[in-house]
């Protein structure tokens, strides 16, 4: 039982490098100059990180994967820089 214990802590320690999470926004960002700026302080903030956006959908979709994906820490950013960002449901 106690081996047991300890082995489920060790994978809570070191997670799958290989699982990540995708997190999908609606923005207000119009232009590729606008998507270009917010997804290069995205990966300042956060380097491993993969960022792409949909301008042509009509919510202007912000999507991002990664390990963990810390929306509200996104949607601070972006706030930051000038743009309107929410979690899609």
């Amino acid at each position: 039982m106690i081996s047991l214990f300890i082995t489920n802590l060790a994978e809570i320690e070191q997670p799958n490098r290989w699982a990540y999470h995708v997190e999908v926004f609606r923005t207000n960002i119009t232009s590729p100059y606008e998507a270009g700026r917010l997804a290069a302080a995205i990966h300042l903030a956060y380097p491993c990180r993969q960022v792409n956006f949909d301008l042509e959908d009509c919510d202007h979709v912000l999507r991002i994967a990664g390990e963990r994906v810390p929306a509200l820490d996104i949607v601070i950013l972006a706030n930051r820089l000038g743009y309107t960002v929410q979690v899609m449901d």
